[in-house]
């Protein structure tokens, strides 16, 4: 019996927080790159429903073998089929939604014809899209930008995990006040032979066994999750103070001059420019329930909702 007979398994990893994902570099290997950038208190983890690994713990493990060790992780699993080709977008059915669309905020065309460009119906994933833009910002990212980098084998899909409206500004571009929805996580999807295990290999070769649990009562899909958070302190002036950091943070590692604008006053540190000056700041009532996330329950200051940034990925819109 064949390796896709056997993989009636959907596995899924799911990577929560700003991070930069290359689908280009490695794509006739099978390969995508994520590179998370170094933001000051966050850290990373791996997670696979029965236990989890710190990604700083292991870090500093291999750092007790050897003074200088490249801080790159790989998730490979014999139970995959290798797959040489980019992943199909899905939409969820319930909340509906369209296929994720690639947006470029310092496209010239998107600038001059924005509302004609941009569907306040789908949900945008950031990109740098040509091979000009990605000489630029001289990918893949420097050493020196990144916290570390981490290796999965391609999708056959992904979707969107998390959302947030917003505006992404290019340098000293305009502030029109108009937020779409952009994609602030990923969720990949494999088939998998679940009698094979995932194995995370960390620096200075070691192997961690994360395959995550079956259960017989429930569909048969498996979860693990990569995430990249900051420690939980909320900024009552700035709920959105870390998300801002963050994406200042990955920028930098992507070699973009974009930031965040949350239609609330608040510019990020590293913006160019001053809000509009009949733009007040946001009051917020931490009881209201509000609309199209921006509700104080979901906004502690450390969330790290912040949008991704990828390149060499293709969708149709």
């Amino acid at each position: 019996m064949s390796l896709v007979e056997r993989a009636d398994i959907r596995l899924s990893i799911s990577f929560s927080g700003p991070m930069f994902f290359d689908f280009s570099s490695n794509l006739c290997n099978g390969v995508v790159d994520i590179y998370v950038p170094y933001c000051p208190y966050h850290e990373a983890g791996f997670f696979f429903l029965r236990h989890s690994y710190s990604e700083t713990d292991l870090y500093a493990c291999a750092l007790k073998t050897e003074d200088l060790v490249e801080r790159a992780y790989r998730i490979t699993a014999d139970g995959i089929a290798p797959r040489s080709s980019l992943p199909t977008p899905i939409k969820s059915c319930y909340p509906m939604g369209k296929p994720a669309a690639i947006h470029n905020p310092s496209s010239s065309l998107a600038l001059a014809s924005r509302e004609k460009v941009l569907d306040p119906e789908s949900i945008y994933i950031l990109s740098i899209d040509s091979e000009s833009e990605r000489a630029k910002a001289k990918l893949p990212p420097s050493v020196c930008k990144k916290l570390f980098k981490l290796s999965v084998p391609m999708p056959t899909y992904f979707g969107s995990l998390y959302t947030d409206y917003l505006q992404v500004i290019p340098g000293s571009g305009p502030i029109d006040g108009v937020s779409i929805e952009h994609c602030t996580a990923l969720r990949f999807y494999y088939e998998w032979d679940s009698e094979s295990k995932i194995l995370l290999r960390a620096p200075c070769n070691l192997v961690k066994n994360i395959t995550p649990p079956l259960y017989d009562e429930l569909p048969r899909i498996s979860d693990i999750e990569v995430r990249y958070e900051g420690i939980n302190l909320q900024d009552g002036n700035d709920p959105h103070s870390d998300a801002r950091s963050c994406f200042a943070s990955l920028t930098a590692l992507a070699g973009t001059d974009w930031w965040l604008y949350y239609n609330d006053g608040q510019t990020t540190p590293t913006g160019p420019i001053p809000p509009p000056k009949e733009c007040q700041l946001f009051e917020r009532d931490p009881c209201d329930d509000y609309d199209r996330g921006s509700g104080a329950e979901i906004r502690t200051g450390a969330d790290c909702h912040a949008p991704i940034i990828t390149t060499g990925l293709s969708i149709a819109s």
